[in-house]
């Protein structure tokens, strides 16, 4: 039944669902058991931030996305509550710090949210909240996806002033879908303190990124296999943007901590260089 799924989701139009994801029951039992080793090292206390996360939980989220990151972010001493495109488009979300789009269908988060809602998002970034952004939350987050070659720019929220590029080629084989790769990190940034030079990840037909010269990008993260940025932070106005094509949410332990120290810096509570 899956199998036949997947073959009718090729023929979507793209005007109706322009990233779709479909995930199978053996991927949730994999993320699953990922997740296991992690609660030892959770039990150990990590560093922790006090602020609000809106945890998007509306129709585009993946489920599978969704409750890993709900973990990670809680496990940062975040307080997450989940919003909606209602949410949003009725200015019910004046309190949130910190807005996270996870994986799953970019689609649904252009259509669902209105133009107010966005230029109302937008207005709170560049007033200092940020922005984080995981695969198709990413692809969202860009002033233009690029998806199979073809761009995009309707209805995108454009808090990232590049391209969203995607699915990364040549990271799962010729076919994409979904694996462990490597990425390696800056270890030059104070995001990356205390993480060796490389992790393995998890990759699920995931973007990279890519902007105008001059824009001020940081790059946290390569994809070892290709060199192109899968990590990267920027700044908005007053607020930062944080966008990854890879799914940290799904393994604990080094995914989760450049994450929690990503989140440290985009609110000020990191110090500006490594020790």
């Amino acid at each position: 039944m899956l199998g036949l799924r997947i073959e009718a989701l090729k023929h979507v139009p793209y005007d109706k669902l322009i990233h779709m994801r479909q995930t199978c029951s053996w991927l949730t039992v994999l993320i699953l058991l990922s997740l296991l080793p992690g609660f030892y090292a959770l039990a150990q206390g990590a560093p922790t931030a006090d602020a609000t996360l809106g945890l998007y939980v509306g129709e585009g989220a993946h489920p599978d996305c969704v409750g890993p990151a709900r973990e990670m972010f809680e496990s940062m001493g975040l307080h997450v509550r989940d919003i909606t495109a209602g949410d949003i488009n009725n200015a019910r979300v004046d309190d949130i710090d910190i807005f996270y789009f996870a994986g799953g269908e970019s689609g649904p988060y252009i259509d669902d949210i209105s133009a107010a809602g966005k230029s109302r998002l937008r207005q709170q970034v560049r007033e200092g909240a940020i922005y984080i952004g995981t695969c198709a939350g990413a692809m969202f987050g860009a002033a233009v996806q690029v998806w199979e070659g073809e761009n995009y720019s309707r209805g995108q929220l454009g808090v990232f002033p590049g391209d969203a590029v995607g699915p990364a080629p040549n990271i799962c084989g010729p076919s994409g879908g979904v694996c462990k790769c490597m990425i390696d990190v800056n270890t030059e940034h104070p995001i990356t303190q205390g993480l060796p030079e490389s992790i393995e990840i998890y990759y699920y037909n995931s973007p990279f990124f890519r902007w105008p010269g001059g824009e001020l990008v940081e790059v946290i993260a390569t994809y070892q296999a290709t060199g192109e940025p899968t990590v990267i932070v920027a700044e908005y106005g007053d607020g930062r943007v944080l966008l990854t094509g890879v799914h940290p949410e799904w393994t604990p332990d080094e995914p989760w901590t450049l994450m929690t120290n990503a989140v440290l810096w985009c609110l000020g509570l990191l110090s500006p260089s490594a020790d």
